[in-house]
């Protein structure tokens, strides 16, 4: 016996492949689903380039994608290198996280290491701000990871994170010569 399990969502994506482009507000009158929660199952759809969503005046209007083997492998591809550089960039934080230093001051932003740690703080205070502003970074890093939708982009944020290896290779043999 075969069970065909579907969910509200995937009924709204086979109904705006069927369709290729169908108004936000036709599509949730089809389908009895209120239009924002249609609007975010949409947007995130979209996300995952699933289906696209295109404005008409200020009608949102849903449209599919297109399907090419290619597209399929580019988009594989895209996911792929986004969860090696995510894993690559947690591993650098989880590094970063086995060193506990407290400063001498209390810090919150950057700007704080700037006026109160740069101008009279302690090799410990140093360490601390360089241990902040790497791991600041690295959050940075994994925001635009998720938020890439070309592997050139996700080329770009290699780079970047192979600076802050450097930096944070820098940061450990600091560490090491603060515990001699």
């Amino acid at each position: 016996m075969k069970v065909d399990i579907s969910t509200a969502v995937d009924s709204l994506v086979n109904l705006v492949n069927e369709k290729q482009s169908i108004p936000l507000e036709d599509a949730a009158e089809e389908l009895g689903v209120p239009e924002n929660i249609l609007n975010e199952w949409a947007v995130f759809l979209e996300e995952e380039h699933i289906l696209k969503i295109d404005y008409k005046v200020t009608k949102p209007i849903l449209v599919a994608v297109e399907h090419s083997p290619e597209k399929e492998t580019e988009r594989e591809d895209l996911a792929s290198e986004k969860e090696n550089l995510k894993r690559r960039a947690n591993y650098i934080l989880s590094g970063l996280e086995k060193y506990h230093l407290q400063p001498s001051v209390e810090i919150k932003t950057e700007e704080d290491i700037r006026t109160k740690i740069l101008t009279h703080g302690s090799p410990e205070d140093l360490a601390y701000a360089r241990k902040f502003i790497l791991t600041r970074k690295i959050q940075r890093v994994l925001q635009q990871v998720v938020q890439a939708t070309t592997i050139k982009e996700l080329a770009s944020l290699q780079q970047i994170l192979e600076k802050i290896e450097q930096q944070r290779s820098v940061f450990e043999q600091i560490m090491q010569n603060l515990q001699h």
